[in-house]
């Protein structure tokens, strides 16, 4: 089978994603959502790049979406930067805008990188 027809692993979405939102990006030096968000844009991400946060309208001078339904379009990874409590609560705001993977991260307070 020619690579170029061969169907897409299940897998894609989450390691090799066309779209990504970036939840609870921010505009915060020390937020986990601004270096995700800027490490990807800084990193050469080649797709689609969103910042999704209710409380800011832009993140480092891009458009920044109170949601991920507001996006509108579907999304392959979701990276949710956000307290554990809110992950049920973001994404069942977003009936199928995200089509791929949901990858959670929460830093503690007190936590050292």
């Amino acid at each position: 089978m020619a690579l170029a027809t061969r169907p897409a692993h299940y897998l894609a979405p989450l390691l090799a994603p066309r779209s990504v939102a970036v939840v609870g990006a921010s505009s915060r030096p020390e937020s986990l959502g601004r270096v995700v968000y800027e490490n990807l844009l800084a990193g050469g991400f080649q797709g689609d790049l969103f910042a999704v946060n209710p409380n800011h309208g832009k993140v480092l001078g891009r458009p920044a979406y109170t949601s991920l339904a507001a996006i509108g379009r579907p999304i392959d990874l979701a990276v949710i930067c956000a307290s554990f409590a809110a992950v049920p609560d973001i994404l069942n705001l977003s009936p199928g805008q995200l089509r791929g993977a949901a990858l959670h991260t929460d830093a503690l307070s007190g936590d050292v990188a």
